[in-house]
């Protein structure tokens, strides 16, 4: 006899086989995280002093490449990231790709 009313019920036995794919999964996305908040600090402080100090072709130079990563939502970033990379022949993995993107949207 059905007692769930025609209602799903949820598979616990299903999510505790799949745990040892969601923890690994959960490890990489804290780690693509990690990295790009440390990529994008770096790059960050860089920029700061080259835009404070004011050096003449950088200073505009990255003036127009923060308005326009800013302008630019962080999928179509990482879209043209993979696509540029993949046309100079270098192969690019999801995570390199992901990790970019969150680096380039956080400076």
């Amino acid at each position: 006899m059905d007692l769930s009313g025609g209602a799903q019920v949820f598979d616990w036995d299903f999510l505790i086989a799949c745990f040892p794919e969601l923890t690994d999964a959960f490890l990489i996305t804290i780690s693509a995280a990690i990295l790009g908040f440390l990529f994008a600090s770096i790059i960050g402080l860089i920029v700061a002093v080259i835009v404070e100090i004011k050096v003449p072709i950088l200073y505009r130079a990255l003036l127009w490449g923060n308005e326009f990563v800013r302008g630019t939502p962080l999928l179509v970033q990482m879209f043209f990231f993979i696509l540029c990379s993949t046309g100079l022949g270098y192969q690019t993995r999801a995570y390199a790709s992901g990790n970019t993107g969150v680096r380039d949207s956080l400076c």
